[in-house]
C-alpha cells in the first residue's frame, strides 16, 4: 500500500480533546483568515478574534480562531482641543 502524501490544500490542525482546530503559525496569518472568515460567512466584521493556543510548544507557538463580540479596535483619541 502506497503511503499517502500530504496535501498541501488541508491545514494543520491542532488535536485537543475532541476536537481539531485549524493552526495559524503567525498573529497576521490569523488576523487575515478572521477578516476572511467573517466577509465570506456574511458576520458582523470584528467578530471573530484569535489566541494564543495554550497546548502549542515554545519552540513553535500557534493560533486560533474564537468567536467574541463585535467591537471595532480601540484608536488612541487624540485630546480635545480648546476644551
Amino acid at each position: 500500500m502506497a503511503s499517502r502524501l500530504p496535501n498541501p490544500l488541508e491545514p494543520y490542525v491542532c488535536h485537543v480533546g475532541n476536537k481539531s482546530k485549524i493552526i495559524y503559525l503567525t498573529e497576521l496569518d490569523a488576523e487575515v483568515a478572521a477578516r476572511n472568515a467573517e466577509i465570506s460567512h456574511g458576520l458582523p466584521i470584528y467578530s471573530l478574534d484569535f489566541y494564543l493556543c495554550e497546548y502549542s510548544p515554545p519552540h513553535q507557538p500557534h493560533y486560533h480562531l474564537r468567536r467574541t463580540k463585535p467591537t471595532p479596535p480601540q484608536t488612541k483619541r487624540s485630546p480635545e482641543v480648546g476644551v
